[in-house]
C-alpha cells in the first residue's frame, strides 16, 4: 500500500485540485515520450508532458500478492513519438513506463501510481492500444541455466561466440506473398542452414525490419523462404536483404555447421526418457 504525505494527499484530492494523468515512456534505445491527458502541456520531473486528448489508462488490476498488475494504455493516433513505423519495428517492445497522477497547478504534489513495461501494441484508426504490465511480471520469467540436452545460448551472442557475419548472405527481394519470400541470389548456399534464421531488410521503406525464418529451399538462382510471421512492413521488389543462418540448438548442428562444439551451452550426454524405459523393463 502506498503511503502519501498529508500535503500531497491534500494537493491531489482537494475540491480545487486540478489533477491529470502523466505517462512517461522510455524506449530501450533511450528515446523518451512524455504525455498527459491535460488540455495543455505540463512540465514535470524534468520532462515536458505533451497534451494528448486521447490518452487514457483503463482497467488497472492491482493485487496484494505477487501476480502482476495489468492495464490498458490508450494513446491518440498521430502522437509525436508513437509513430506506427517505430511500433512495427519493435522500438517500443518492453519499453519502461511510469504512470503518475499530478496536480497541474503545483507539480510538487504528485504520486507515482505504477511502474512497468509495455506489452503488445495495437495500432487503430483513432488510437494506439498498449498492454501495460507492472514490474512484477518479471518474477514469472525463468532465470539461470536450464539443465537440458539442447543449447540455451542465443546464436551469435557472447555465450555462443559464433561470428554471424560468416554465416550471412546478401540477396534482393523478388516478391513477397504473405509468409513466402522469393529472393535472387548469386551463390548456392545450403538452404537448410537458414531454417530458424533471420532475414533483415537493408533498404527501402521497410529498412531495419526483420523476421524469423521457418523453412528455406533453393531453386536455380532463387532462394525461397517461409516466415513464421509476416513482415510488419512489407519490403518491395528490389530491396536488399541480409539473411543469417539459424540454429536448432542441437550439439550436432553446433559441431558440424558452426565448428563451435567447445562452447555448446547444453548437456548433450544427459540420459533421456529411453534410459528410464529400459531400466523399468529390466526390473
Amino acid at each position: 500500500m502506498k503511503s502519501i504525505d498529508p500535503a500531497t494527499a491534500a494537493g491531489l484530492s482537494g475540491c480545487a485540485a486540478a489533477t491529470a494523468l502523466a505517462v512517461l515512456v522510455v524506449r530501450r534505445d533511450g528515446g523518451v515520450t512524455a504525455l498527459t491527458d491535460h488540455d495543455v502541456s505540463v512540465e514535470f520531473q524534468g520532462f515536458v508532458f505533451e497534451a494528448n486528448a486521447g490518452l487514457a489508462f483503463d482497467g488497472l488490476e492491482q493485487t496484494a500478492d505477487l501476480a502482476p498488475d495489468h492495464g490498458v494504455l490508450r494513446i491518440g493516433s498521430g502522437t509525436s513519438g508513437f509513430e506506427p513505423s517505430d511500433i512495427r519495428a519493435g522500438h517500443y517492445a518492453n519499453a519502461r513506463v511510469e504512470i503518475w497522477r499530478v496536480n497541474t497547478d503545483d507539480t510538487n504534489h504528485s504520486i507515482l501510481l505504477s511502474v512497468g513495461t509495455l506489452g503488445e501494441l495495437t495500432i487503430g484508426s483513432v488510437e494506439i492500444e498498449a498492454e501495460y504490465r507492472s514490474l512484477k511480471h518479471k518474477l514469472a520469467q525463468p532465470t539461470g541455466r536450464l539443465y537440458q540436452k539442447s543449447c540455451d545460448a542465443q546464436l551469435g551472442h557472447a555465450r555462443c561466440g559464433v561470428n554471424l557475419a560468416a554465416f550471412t548472405i546478401a540477396a534482393h527481394i523478388l516478391s513477397v506473398d504473405g509468409l513466402s519470400v522469393m529472393m535472387a541470389i548469386t551463390s548456392t548456399p545450403d538452404a537448410g542452414q537458414f531454417a530458424n534464421g533471420t532475414i533483415k531488410i537493408q533498404s527501402g521503406i521497410a529498412k531495419d525490419v526483420s523476421a524469423s525464418i521457418r523453412t528455406a529451399r533453393i531453386a536455380p538462382g532463387v532462394l525461397e523462404l517461409t516466415l513464421w510471421e509476416t513482415f510488419p512492413t512489407a519490403p518491395a521488389p528490389g530491396d536488399s536483404v541480409a539473411i543469417t543462418a539459424g540454429c536448432d540448438k542441437r550439439f550436432a548442428t553446433c559441431r558440424d555447421r558452426f565448428a563451435n562444439s567447445d562452447r555448446f551451452a547444453g548437456f548433450p550426454t544427459i540420459p533421456g526418457m529411453d534410459v528410464l524405459t529400459v531400466a523399468t523393463r529390466g526390473s
